[in-house]
């Protein structure tokens, strides 16, 4: 049921234009950067990657500012920097969504590791140069992400996480390694075909 409210209309609508797009642009930018990242690129987002961490109950702004910038370098990874550019201005024009879908998980209780462990992933699909599973995980990725569950909350609509069945391409198996400081390797971890409602991505 569309809402009545005509801000609210307006906020569903811009929340829906953005994902939209960046359902398109974000898969494009990560699989540009399976075959044009640098070195330092790959070494910038290890970096950032041992200083995030999941979405909780009462996550601050600094785990927050860490996604921002961990995706910044994957879109600057891309060696297209129009599209860099494009992607960085809609990640701030998102904000207020994210925040916004980040208030209606308050209180839940749990920690949200999937989306967590999926940056990993991505990073590992982009170094192996497997453009093709990076771009399906990037799509998931945005589309369980906070801005998308303020838009379905603005809209009246139920979840997308909780509706949405993954495709084949989106049941990937990748390895996932944490920070060098922070002991062995772990094994294959197995991405779930269908995020779990509470593991909401932030970006």
């Amino acid at each position: 049921m569309a809402p009545s409210d005509p801000r609210r209309r307006a906020r569903s609508s811009e929340a829906r234009h953005i994902t939209e797009i960046r359902l398109g642009l974000d898969p494009l930018a990560v699989e540009l950067a399976a075959t044009n990242h640098s070195e330092d690129d790959v070494q910038e987002m290890r970096l950032l990657l041992a200083q995030l961490g999941p979405i909780v109950d009462g996550t601050d702004d600094r785990v927050l500012e860490m996604h921002r910038r961990f995706h910044g370098v994957l879109y600057r990874a891309s060696a297209n920097p129009l599209l860099a550019d494009l992607l960085d201005g809609l990640w701030d024009r998102t904000e207020r969504y994210r925040r916004f879908g980040l208030g209606l998980l308050a209180g839940s209780g749990r920690r949200r590791d999937a989306d967590f462990h999926e940056h990993f992933q991505l990073l590992d699909l982009v170094v192996e140069g497997q453009a093709g599973a990076a771009a399906a995980l990037m799509r998931r990725h945005v589309g369980a992400s906070l801005a998308a569950l303020a838009q379905h909350t603005l809209a009246g609509e139920p979840s997308v996480n909780s509706t949405t069945e993954s495709s084949p391409a989106d049941v990937l198996t990748t390895h996932i390694y944490p920070p060098a400081d922070s002991g062995p390797k772990r094994g294959p971890v197995h991405a779930s075909p269908t995020p779990d409602p509470t593991s909401i991505s932030p970006c």
